[in-house]
């Protein structure tokens, strides 16, 4: 059975026997593991690849149409700042010790993610097909039709 909860509550969750196995993103991961309530043993989203998208930005169709400029502008921003939060892990890691009020222990031991810098499509497919394949979509969904033309 899955049970869905907030990623901060997997690890209590995992010590007090309630639940017998989680996905547990950073930083709670590092956290629950620092404090002896889980140990990863499995690298889930292997599963899924070697390298995928795992969050986007998405808008309607008929935003964009009305803002192409904005949406270009807004791709262009996220381009830079994932160049520049790449270029300057030690740097990014104290915004996200501000921002997400983590502990610099935390901040320096989790396992931190890589920023997509361009759009590469093929990045998508995987999490889509499997998407489909879990029935989480009615039907399959090619990259190309998340993005934007224009």
């Amino acid at each position: 059975r899955i049970i869905e909860m907030p990623f901060a509550e997997m690890g209590p969750s995992l010590q007090r026997g309630i639940v017998s196995g989680a996905v547990i993103s950073e930083p709670s991961l590092t956290r629950a593991a620092e404090a002896g309530q889980a140990r990863p043993f499995s690298k889930v989203f292997d599963m899924i690849g070697p390298r995928f998208y795992i969050s986007g930005w998405f808008t309607t169709a008929d935003w964009y149409k009305k803002n192409v400029a904005l949406a270009k502008r807004y791709a262009q921003v996220m381009a830079e700042t994932a160049k520049w939060a790449n270029a300057n892990h030690d740097k990014s890691a104290e915004i996200l010790q501000r921002v997400a009020k983590l502990d610099e222990k935390t901040t320096k031991t989790m396992v931190r993610c890589m920023y997509a810098e361009t759009l590469d499509a093929s990045l998508m497919a995987a999490p889509l097909e499997l998407a489909y394949r879990a029935k989480l979509l009615d039907r399959a969904v090619l990259p190309s039709e998340l993005i934007a033309k224009a």
